[in-house]
């Protein structure tokens, strides 16, 4: 009869959840929890997540009868992207001859994103109306937001600047922007969506 060895070594990690910042990298360690007979090689591969979390060294890994217990470094790097959005990814350390092992990677996103308070503002014709806007989070250089009128009624519009500005020691200060309703001869109610754009 043939004969199997089902005393294959495990991989084990020095971490299963680990945190990349976006534009950065992070490492964790890999070794067997026992001697292999043989030579083995391990890989390491995204199985399912974010295409912007990838690896950035270590990704074929070779441990020996007498190595084994040395961990070996893995780096894991989250690329830029312009989304607001934390990502998640599942990275597998796997090959012939030991027992796989999955890491799962969180991104912590960088990139601020506006934040506008009320969403949806009401006001009667001929009135004036302010819209509290903010960044997320201070961002690394200064970022500009331009508030446009994108569709809906002319008679609605900005009623004073335009652009604002937030630094990283504003990012998170709360500036206004005027809103007006025009009087008209109409009696229909008119609404306008607004945009708020950073660059």
């Amino acid at each position: 009869l043939p004969l199997y060895d089902t005393n294959l070594p495990s991989v084990m990690l020095s971490t299963s959840l680990l945190a990349v910042a976006e534009g950065g990298t992070n490492s964790f360690t890999v070794q067997l929890d026992h001697a292999p007979a043989a030579s083995v090689t391990v890989a390491v591969e995204r199985i399912s997540g974010d295409a912007g979390l990838a690896v950035a060294s270590g990704g074929t890994l070779v441990f020996t009868p007498s190595d084994w217990s040395t961990p070996q470094m893995v780096a894991l790097a989250g690329a830029q992207d312009a989304d607001g959005v934390d990502e998640l990814a599942d990275f597998e350390i796997a090959g012939p001859g030991a027992a796989s092992a999955v890491v799962q990677v969180q991104e912590t996103d960088d990139d601020p994103w506006i934040t506008a308070s009320p969403a949806n503002l009401m006001m009667a014709e001929g009135t004036t109306g302010t819209v509290g806007i903010a960044l997320s989070r201070a961002p690394g250089a200064p970022v500009t937001v331009t508030v446009s009128r994108v569709s809906g009624d002319i008679d609605l519009q900005s009623a004073g600047a335009s652009n604002f500005v937030f630094s990283a020691a504003t990012g998170s200060t709360t500036q206004t922007v005027s809103c007006a309703a025009v009087e008209d001869a109409d009696a229909v109610w008119g609404t306008a969506l607004f945009r708020f754009s950073a660059a």
